[in-house]
């Protein structure tokens, strides 16, 4: 998820069906059985809940489910599988025909073990709450008919814990959903017959919205709950208490509430804190809470704080002793309490990851707090929940710790694209930007090859990858920064995705002992770089000269020196300062420094608009600019750009932002001091966030924003940009159409032809994306501008278009998803083979949702295929060794294994061809000419049947490689077919990971 995470998620296991009991198998890079597996990268976020029970260790997860701990083979293993769940609750339901639901919820809301028998379990997910009496591997829905339980990928999805199962009766079950109240029931086992009622009783609230707007929207926080183990006496505990987030008409109703007979009745405890982010009941009976700001304790008299103030989120007391308590921040740091009364602060944490390497070196100096529980085993080992996988730890009483990963088997990371041109596949992903994975695949050989490295801006994205079309060595990535004003990280490789650089023309990397303190003309204690040169920079001044980026990375992703732009002073031919930095010695111990000169492309960018006012009083204080649009997300130190300015010309030239002010609508300019002027625009000094990238060759290269922009290009390999010219009748301010002004869509209407050289075609949907006269493919060749060659409007939202490697002007397109509730929606997968210039449906296929080309397979003259979608309405991962077959329209009957064309309305039939339509057998294939030779007349078929006359369509084959994906986020965002090995693909899912699969 992002930890963020839009409307998109998390996590990455899947498996295929043939898969007993959700088991992982013991995979390999040349398999051949076309099962769909993890491709092992690791982690992800979020994982925002545990649950420990006698030794058994639950997580849940904001957008992939819930899983098991296994502690014989260290590994978690995906408890929401197609084998564990009901099949009306998993997958698309039904399976066939043109009314297919996706049942799968994505994240778990909440998920707990029974106390009393931890092979009982209960899962808050979808709109139910299910029951297992055997771990988790067979699930069945209960009785529950209360609506959706809850949004797992919500702004609360870390706080808990939601449901609790009393500690003598696993048939006594409490769960709090966010939006449709309390809920008991005393016959949970029974599973679908197991009957639940709504808590009406006061003062619980029934409606839990909460006092603050979150993102502007109302957000429902929901309930906590815990039994109190202190009151459990023949199979019942009469003590309960429930945290209700209530704040209705104006009016706060939150606060804690406690039964004393087993929920029958309700009494609200005084003084209690109106907001609850964590809370557990301690073996001997007192309340621990933690609400986002203090830790509190109840022993059943009075309340006291622990801990005043710091940002605590989660509590956890120790089972072997209700005195040894351990509280967590937001931000993961921890206190220890030995006596249940006063804290001591931990020092600093350290990671170690021998199970995922890569988390132990990405930055994460911030590592945010899903929670944590003790091991129920009383070994003072504590669990954590984290933004990119779990931790343990043994907390000391005071001092430094360290935290080592248990990350192993949880994929979670949100898939943006995948590519393997090389074999090698390359991943883009939210969160963590670029990751390369060599293989092999049943290990965890992934590493982050960002192009920013390890920043300390770790919630980057690569939102695009592609190749070039004279070089599959050459990738570049569309990479950005999406919560520090859209950052960009953008850049290349020239080794296959092995490692990236920045697009930049002066770029080094040094390490940190380049670093040391500066005094002299340009001012006291600055920090000071040694580069090789510092040849083409030049001291800047009101306007002119060099800013620079520079990005510290170690191996705990520490960054004393912020991850930034600068305004740069050249002391001499070897060494540069930061102006306005403050130098500390820490800065030169550990790790290396990305020191280099971003891009910098003039134009409207990020929505700032034209210059509306720009005040001075020259020189007493600094020019502040109002815009007539404000980009969100605009920070300190962000790099903008000033044209056309009319008073004054040291107005135009490249700043630094000082104290945005985005509710005014305001910005200054650092360091400026001249007088007053108007008109001119602003612009801001990066590329814009999101959309997709196509690499016509190592020189051009077109960016298509997702922020309503028109297109860029640069014919230099991405060190300068400019926006494209925009076609007869239209203007680059008329925008809409290019792609979604969402960046989490994954809309891609871009691609390279990978013969033609330096062309690029794009697809446009027109405006309002339902088709008008801009709507339609369009070329442009060597950065030109950009021509209409088709005018036609195939769809919008989800839209991909994929060239063929070999074949000039060879297209296809899909629309792709189009947000219809059902599946499969009518939107047909079209095929060019004259660069656009006409198109093609191809028969059989519906709502493909993405699609590559890969290897040719022996024999083949064409290259493999490899789609996600529906064929005759039935789901799966398809495979075409022939996409570029004849396609036919005709009238016919079948016979055995003999059709009869009777007459032909379009194309022609001919060997290899699938038939489709009138009830014909899925994968029945013309395999022999009767009287027939591509008109009417009698052909042989594969398959025996018996077909009355009637409309029938012939194209290319397309073979099931697997079924289905394993795991509970269906959302497919891209694929990947293997450039070497023409039987292996690969699959990037929106909440779930990568997988891998190979069929001969």
């Amino acid at each position: 998820m992002l930890i963020r995470r839009v409307a998109v998620l998390t996590g990455i296991l899947l498996v295929s069906i043939s898969l007993a009991q959700g088991q992982m198998p013991a995979p390999s890079d040349q398999t051949g059985d076309g099962i769909a597996r993890p491709l092992r990268i690791g982690g992800g976020g979020w994982v925002v809940g545990l649950d420990s029970t006698n030794g058994q260790l639950l997580a849940r997860t904001d957008t992939y489910g819930a899983y098991l701990w296994n502690a014989s083979t260290q590994t978690w293993s995906q408890l929401i599988t197609q084998a564990s769940m009901p099949a009306e609750h998993f997958g698309y339901y039904p399976p066939t025909g043109t009314a297919q639901v996706g049942r799968n919820a994505g994240g778990t809301y909440e998920i707990a073990a029974c106390p009393a028998n931890e092979a009982v379990i209960y899962m808050m997910y979808g709109d139910n709450i299910f029951v297992s009496t055997n771990r988790g591997a067979k699930w069945t829905a209960t009785g529950y008919r209360g609506g959706s339980v809850g949004n797992p990928n919500g702004g609360f999805r870390a706080d808990g814990r939601k449901m609790a199962v009393d500690p003598t009766n696993c048939d006594k079950v409490l769960a709090g959903t966010d939006q449709n109240g309390l809920w008991t029931t005393t016959s949970g086992t029974a599973g679908t017959a197991a009957t639940w009622s709504r808590v009406d009783s006061a003062p619980i609230p029934t409606a839990t919205a909460s006092a603050k707007p979150c993102n502007g929207r109302i957000c429902y926080p929901g309930y906590a709950i815990a039994f109190d183990p202190a009151t459990s006496a023949a199979g019942m505990t009469s003590r309960v208490y429930v945290h209700a987030y209530g704040y209705a008409d104006g009016v706060e109703r939150g606060g804690l509430n406690v039964s004393n007979d087993g929920g029958l009745t309700w009494s609200r405890l005084s003084g209690s804190p109106p907001y609850v982010a964590h809370m557990v009941v301690a073996r001997n009976g007192v309340v621990w809470v933690a609400d986002n700001t203090r830790v509190l304790r109840f022993d059943g008299r009075v309340w006291k704080t622990p801990l005043t103030s710091g940002g605590w989120h989660a509590v956890a007391v120790d089972p072997a002793d209700p005195n040894h308590v351990v509280a967590q921040t937001e931000s993961g740091a921890l206190a220890v309490s030995m006596n249940g009364e006063t804290f001591t602060r931990l020092g600093r944490f350290s990671r170690v990851a021998d199970d995922v390497p890569w988390l132990g070196v990405t930055a994460e100096s911030f590592m945010s707090s899903g929670d944590i529980a003790f091991d129920s085993n009383g070994s003072n080992l504590l669990i954590f929940a984290q933004g990119i996988g779990v931790w343990k730890t043994n907390p000391p009483p005071s001092g430094d710790f360290t935290w080592t990963s248990m990350t192993a088997g949880i994929e979670q990371l949100v898939a943006q694209q995948i590519i393997a041109p090389n074999g090698v596949p390359i991943v883009g992903v939210q969160d963590r930007a670029t990751l390369t994975v060599p293989g092999p695949h049943d290990t965890y050989s992934a590493y982050q090859s960002n192009p920013n490295r390890n920043s300390a801006s770790i919630l980057n994205q690569t939102y695009s990858l592609d190749w070039a079309a004279d070089d599959k060595k050459f990738v570049v990535a569309q990479v950005g920064d999406y919560i520090r004003g859209n950052s960009n990280f953008s850049g290349y490789s020239t080794d296959g995705g092995l490692s990236f650089k920045v697009f930049s023309s002066w770029y080094h990397d040094v390490p940190a002992s380049s670093v040391s303190r500066y005094s002299g003309p340009f001012g006291n204690n600055l920090v000071q770089i040694a580069v090789p040169s510092t040849s083409g920079l030049t001291t800047w001044q009101e306007g002119r000269g060099a800013i620079v980026r520079t990005v510290r990375y170690d191996s705990n992703g520490n960054a004393p020196i912020p991850n930034q732009y600068w305004y740069v002073g050249i002391v001499d031919d070897t060494h540069l300062v930061l102006l306005d930095s403050k130098f500390a010695a820490s800065y030169t111990n550990a790790g290396r420094y990305l020191v280099y000169v971003d891009t910098n492309p003039l134009g409207d960018r990020n929505g700032l608009g034209n210059i509306t006012a720009m005040n001075s009083d020259r020189g007493a204080t600094q020019v502040t600019i109002a815009a007539k649009r404000w980009a969100i997300n605009l920070v300190e130190n962000m790099p903008v750009c000033v044209t056309g300015v009319v008073g004054t010309g040291d107005a135009n030239g490249c700043w630094l932002i000082g104290s945005p002010d985005a509710t005014a609508g305001v910005f200054t300019l650092k360091r400026s001091s001249f007088g007053s002027y108007h008109r001119g625009g602003v612009a801001s000094f990066i590329l814009p966030a999101g959309g997709y990238m196509a690499s016509a060759s190592r020189k051009n290269i077109v960016h298509v924003p997702a922020n309503g922009e028109y297109p860029y290009c640069s014919s230099d390999g991405g060190l300068t940009w400019r926006q494209m010219r925009a076609p007869a009748g239209l203007t680059t301010g008329d925008a809409v159409g290019w792609t979604f002004p969402h960046w989490y869509w994954t809309q891609h209407n871009i691609a390279a032809d990978r013969v033609i050289p330096e062309t690029i075609y794009l697809y446009n949907s027109g405006a309002p994306r339902t088709g008008d006269a801009r709507a339609g493919l369009y070329i442009t060749t060597n950065c030109g501008p950009l021509t209409q060659v088709l005018q036609k409007f195939m769809g919008a939202g989800n839209s991909v278009l994929r060239s063929v490697p070999d074949k000039a002007g060879h297209l296809f397109f899909t629309a792709g998803p189009q947000g219809s509730a059902k599946h499969p929606t009518n939107s047909p997968l079209f095929r060019s083979v004259d660069g656009g210039r006409s198109v093609e449906t191809i028969p059989g296929a519906k709502e493909i949702i993405t699609m590559d080309f890969g290897a040719y397979a022996p024999g083949a003259d064409y290259p493999t295929m490899y789609m996600i979608g529906w064929v005759n309405e039935s789901f799966g991962v398809w495979r075409s060794l022939n996409a570029g077959a004849a396609r036919s329209s005709f009238r016919g009957m079948i016979s055995g294994t003999t059709l009869t064309v009777e007459s032909v309305a379009s194309g022609s039939i001919a060997l290899g061809q699938q038939l489709f339509l009138n009830g014909v057998s899925e994968g029945t294939i013309v395999t022999g000419f009767g009287t027939g030779s591509g008109d009417t007349g009698t052909y042989l078929v594969s398959q025996r049947q018996f077909i009355p006359s009637g409309t029938m369509a012939a194209g290319p084959t397309f073979e099931r490689v697997t079924n289905y994906m394993l795991g509970s986020m269906d959302g497919h965002n891209s694929i990947a077919a293997d450039g070497v090995e023409w039987s292996k693909w690969y699959v990037g899912f929106s909440g779930s990971g990568y997988a891998w699969g190979q069929k001969q």
